[in-house]
């Protein structure tokens, strides 16, 4: 019952499980096998009517009880332990799912913020209304500038967090990895072409 969009260890897991319960109904069938095997053997014609070479030998499966008990306990200690580490897994998976939600959701926030702030910026304006007097000191104008490419490489570092915190969420959540690939940085989500 492994979902597409699951967790890798979440499916690995469940296989884990689904082939414990399969062993355990084999178990199961073959204790339940009553005759093992049945065996005829014929050795020849002898001189007298009764005394030939003849024997038939029968196989019964006897169950003990006491081994299969110890292994019904076995295959439900194994069977616990399986379905909890499932639902470790899928509490670490939905944890970990909304963290990355969460990161991602700041990193849109402090992008917008940095960009608004880059573009209401009063050093553009003060360095173009600076650039267009006489005799103001070029130290200030070269302070005026680095401030504004400070603000910029800010934003290209908060816009690049954006990016990394983007590809985490899809990742966390599969999407990343569903056939047709694609690339999820484009406008339209295009499909990759990985052979060209």
């Amino acid at each position: 019952d492994s979902n597409v969009n699951e967790n890798l260890a979440i499916s690995l897991q469940k296989l884990k499980l689904n082939n414990l319960e399969n062993e355990m109904k084999m178990e199961v069938a073959e204790s339940k096998l009553v005759l093992d095997y049945v065996q005829a053997k014929y050795g020849g014609k002898r001189s007298f009517l009764f005394d030939e070479n003849f024997s038939i030998g029968v196989g019964i499966n006897i169950p003990f009880f006491g081994e299969a008990r110890q292994k019904k306990g076995d295959f439900y200690y194994e069977k616990l332990s399986e379905e909890s580490k499932i639902a470790m897994l899928t509490k670490k998976s939905k944890l970990s799912q909304r963290f990355t939600v969460n990161s991602f959701k700041l990193a849109i926030t402090n992008y917008q913020i940095l960009a608004k702030q880059t573009e209401e910026s009063s050093v553009i304006s003060l360095l173009e209304n600076y650039q267009k007097m006489e005799g103001v000191s070029p130290l200030l104008l070269l302070n005026l500038n680095m401030l504004q490419h400070k603000k910029k490489i800010e934003t290209h570092k908060s816009e690049q967090v954006l990016y990394k915190s983007y590809i985490r969420f899809l990742a966390s959540t599969d999407l990343l990895f569903q056939k047709p690939l694609l690339n999820y940085l484009s406008a339209n989500f295009e499909p990759l072409n990985l052979l060209d």
